[in-house]
């Protein structure tokens, strides 16, 4: 949805005089006049705030600062996502760029990264997120919001928080609010993965499947960076997860175009 407010930098007192001007009445709302909304009480201070060389045209124009600033920021921290980021089925690798990064864009990238991973409605911030930094800096794991957080020789892998994810869905449906799987190709009736995708799940690879997938240490990726990996099931038979070099062939796993639109989708490309 998007609201559109032309007359914002105008006075109301300016509108009312207009609308008199030409014999148009105007509907007022009740709630502009109740000082229990913070609105109100803003705008009553105005008067007092003008005296001091704030008024509203002052205010408008730092809005503006602030929104340019906002975009510039922005602007550095897709260079600096390009830069120290990448990902392989949600996995992702946070570079040395981002540890010589300036506090702010820090901030911003892990952020991105937590709403990349566990799409919410707003990542964390204030001391919460402070503290996440703090950590990583320092060389110990961290988790927030959702997201595992774990310092490597020269970078730190995030990942989706084993014990947050979901249960499993139907393997038509969106697992964790970001993974879908499709079939690439036909298969035969001996192929463990020819089972119909309509009696199949999808969900977390979890404990039970790397007990079906001995050689899942060769990958070099640690245990719990591999528990919350979306996987495809047969009952209790693992038919096939993304970075089983055997079991991702028939299969295509991928993110939801909806929720890397909606979080940041630049981690993806």
């Amino acid at each position: 949805t998007v609201f559109l407010r032309p007359l914002l930098h105008h006075a109301r007192a300016d509108l009312r005089a207009y609308l008199r001007a030409r014999g148009l009445a105007w509907v007022e709302d009740p709630s502009n006049a109740q000082t229990r909304y913070a609105r109100v009480r803003a705008r009553n201070a105005l008067p007092a705030m003008e005296q001091l060389g704030l008024g509203p045209k002052v205010l408008a124009d730092v809005a503006q600062q602030m929104r340019d600033a906002r975009a510039a920021l922005d602007h550095a921290c897709d260079d600096l996502a390009r830069r120290a980021v990448t990902q392989n089925s949600g996995i992702v690798s946070l570079g040395e760029a981002w540890r010589l990064a300036p506090a702010e864009l820090q901030r911003r990238l892990l952020q991105r990264l937590i709403l990349w991973i566990a799409p919410q409605e707003y990542p964390p911030r204030g001391a919460a997120l402070s503290g996440l930094i703090l950590r990583l800096s320092s060389g110990r794991a961290a988790q927030l919001g959702g997201c595992h957080f774990l310092p490597q020789a020269g970078h730190i892998l995030a990942f989706r928080e084993g014990r947050r994810s979901l249960g499993p869905c139907a393997a038509d449906g969106l697992w964790d609010g970001v993974w879908r799987v499709h079939r690439t190709q036909d298969q035969s009736s001996q192929d463990r993965g020819a089972a119909p995708l309509a009696r199949a799940q999808l969900g977390p690879l979890g404990a039970t499947g790397l007990a079906q997938w001995p050689e899942w240490r060769a990958l070099g990726l640690p245990r719990d960076a591999l528990i919350a990996q979306p996987s495809l099931w047969q009952g209790p038979r693992l038919l096939a997860t993304p970075l089983h070099p055997d079991l991702r062939q028939n299969f295509t796993f991928f993110r939801s175009p909806a929720a890397d639109s909606l979080f940041y989708g630049r981690l993806a490309d």
